[in-house]
């Protein structure tokens, strides 16, 4: 059986380890991770979060027996609109796949959104081959492509140029 269960700091550093696992080059100079820390210490992540122009970020974890098996979170940039929201770090150990704990991640984020009087889901992604699967699923769940723009944060001269990939989906 998965449960959901929101984010907390007994569970910090799995679900950061997992996260670093799976999108290991996003940022060379700052781990995905700290999205994690920066939603359970805000007033430790300011500056992160004001450069970042993040606010209301919010993590929650899939576990089955005891085990981190997925993540999903929701926040907002300071621009958006009111309707809107986006989807934060989203994966599934890769062993737990094509056992519905994705779509159950999902479901229950769009539920929090509504809750938050959000009508417009927003997500970013890339056409790495990687994420071929994240790309997918969005499509497969009514998002559609909204705008692309070269990747470059993080990226060294020798990577392959990838795209950044927005999606957008009305809830």
């Amino acid at each position: 059986m998965v449960g959901i269960e929101e984010l907390n700091e007994k569970d910090l550093k799995e679900a950061s380890n997992f996260v670093d696992s799976l999108f290991p080059s996003v940022y060379e100079e700052e781990p995905g991770s700290l999205d994690l820390s920066a939603s359970l210490f805000p007033e430790l992540y300011e500056e992160y979060l004001q450069k970042t122009e993040i606010r209301n970020l919010k993590y929650w974890v899939a576990k089955s027996a005891g085990i981190i098996v997925g993540i999903i979170g929701l926040y907002n940039y300071n621009t958006d609109k009111d309707c809107e929201i986006w989807i934060g770090w989203f994966a599934v150990k890769s062993e737990f796949r094509k056992k519905g704990i994705g779509e159950k991640l999902f479901r229950f984020a769009v539920e929090k959104a509504r809750e938050q009087g959000k009508s417009i889901l927003n997500v970013y992604t890339s056409n790495d081959p990687e994420e071929a699967s994240g790309v997918e699923f969005y499509e497969d769940h009514g998002f559609r492509l909204i705008g692309k723009e070269p990747w470059t944060k993080g990226m060294k001269e020798s990577d392959e140029k990838l795209d950044k990939l927005f999606y957008q989906q009305k809830i």
